[in-house]
This record gives structure tokens, C-alpha cells and sequence, in this order.
């Protein structure tokens, strides 16, 4: 059940129990990829619900379809980030690296997107629950937004290999491509970029105004510049 609660400024969702533990507390590289990959034939049932623009998904009211904050793709796709260009990055980054995330934010906002999807927002190992070895289910909707169709992919591999030491975005794949055929590697990759980007460009800006020294933010800049180098 769905409804908006005044009293925490935000909708609530209320599901039966999820029982297990979080995937990020298995250690065995076999149970792990059984997990996921039926966590990817779910986050692949969610990315089929159509959502009317892109952002995080307005909280207030029942509405159908569901709404997001942005009304284009192009203004999600450049959210949080500096202007003038580059800001702060600038010290994080060299100017190689700047003109190469530049060029992925131009030809991101110049896709012709209509519509976006429902994304669960937060797609890594943590809310991925199993018990027995067995997957139990997907926890933590809090960050559903309207996205781009890799953007859960794409949050995934961002984060692969940073909690678990395995890859696991392989075996994620297979589940998703039960349900329906994942986006493009090079959509997904992309869309890594770009949104662990704007998380960065979250931190740097007000009000959090982390420094640039801050682990958080040298952690994400190096895990950046690994993707670049592999675009």
C-alpha cells in the first residue's frame, strides 16, 4: 500500500516482511550470483513501469502514471552539475578527462528520450536480500526515480566490485535479460558515468560542500576515472 504521510514529507510504502540477510554479508561467490541474477529478472520487471519524466518520483498524491520532477531528460541528465563548467572537478580531474565527460553529458542530453522508466535508484548488492541462498526479494525504494533504461544497470556497475569482491553485473545481466533484453553495454557504461558524476558533483555543491580531500569524493573521482578509461 502507497500513500503520502505528512509527518515524514515523503510517500510510504508499506510490503510484507523481506526475510534473509542483505546480499553484501554472503561470501560465497556461487550463492551470490544465483542471488542476483533473480535480483536482475526483478530490477528488470520494475524498469518496465513507465514513469512521466525523469527525477525522483513526486511523493505527494496518488497519481497514475507515475510523475518525476524533470520534465526532459536533458535537464535530469545535467542535475547537480557545475555551471559554469567545470567548478570544482577541475580539481579532481585533468583536462582530458573534463572535455571526455563533457562530451558523454552533450551527447546524453542530446538523446531523444520521450519517456523515462521507474528505476529502483539504488541497484548495487545492499538491498538485494536471500536467506538459505535463496533470493528473497529487493528492499529500499527510497531513491525510485524516472530514469533512463540503464541508469539501474548503470548504478550497479558503478558500484561493482566495491562491496563484494566479485563481479557480479554478468550474472545481474542474466536475470534482467529472462524478463527483457538489457540496454547496450555502451548505454550502460554511460550511464555509470554520468550518474556517478552528478553523485560527485552532489557532494562538492551545497549544502553537503565536501571538500575535495573528503574519502568520499577521492574514492568516487578514482572510480570515475576507471570507467573513463575504459569507455
Amino acid at each position: 500500500m502507497r500513500a503520502s504521510d505528512a509527518r515524514v514529507g515523503r510517500s510510504v510504502l508499506l510490503t510484507t516482511e523481506v526475510p534473509g540477510v542483505s546480499l553484501a554479508e554472503v561470501r560465497d561467490r556461487a550463492v551470490a550470483a544465483r542471488v542476483v541474477a533473480d535480483a536482475g529478472a526483478d530490477l528488470a520487471v520494475l524498469n518496465g513501469v513507465a514513469v512521466d519524466g525523469f527525477g525522483f518520483v513526486r511523493r505527494e498524491g496518488a497519481r497514475w502514471p507515475l510523475q518525476a520532477e524533470h520534465p526532459t531528460h536533458a535537464a535530469f541528465v545535467v542535475e547537480h552539475l557545475p555551471d559554469p563548467w567545470p567548478g570544482p572537478l577541475a580539481g579532481l580531474f585533468d583536462v582530458a578527462r573534463l572535455d571526455r565527460l563533457a562530451q558523454l553529458v552533450s551527447e546524453e542530453r542530446a538523446r531523444a528520450l520521450p519517456s523515462a522508466v521507474l528505476a529502483h535508484g539504488d541497484a548495487d548488492v545492499t538491498p538485494v536480500f536471500c536467506r538459505d541462498g535463496r533470493y528473497t526479494g529487493l528492499i529500499d525504494l527510497g531513491e525510485a526515480r524516472g530514469a533512463e533504461a540503464a541508469f539501474d544497470l548503470g548504478h550497479f556497475l558503478l558500484h561493482d566490485g566495491e562491496t563484494l569482491p566479485w563481479p557480479l553485473l554478468p550474472d545481474l545481466l542474466r536475470g534482467y535479460a529472462s524478463v527483457r533484453p538489457p540496454p547496450a553495454a555502451e548505454q550502460v557504461h554511460r550511464s555509470a558515468v554520468l550518474l556517478g558524476l552528478r553523485q560527485l558533483c552532489r557532494w562538492l555543491g551545497p549544502p553537503r560542500s565536501r571538500p575535495l580531500d573528503h574519502p568520499a569524493v577521492l574514492d568516487r573521482a578514482r572510480r570515475l576515472r576507471a570507467l573513463l578509461a575504459g569507455a
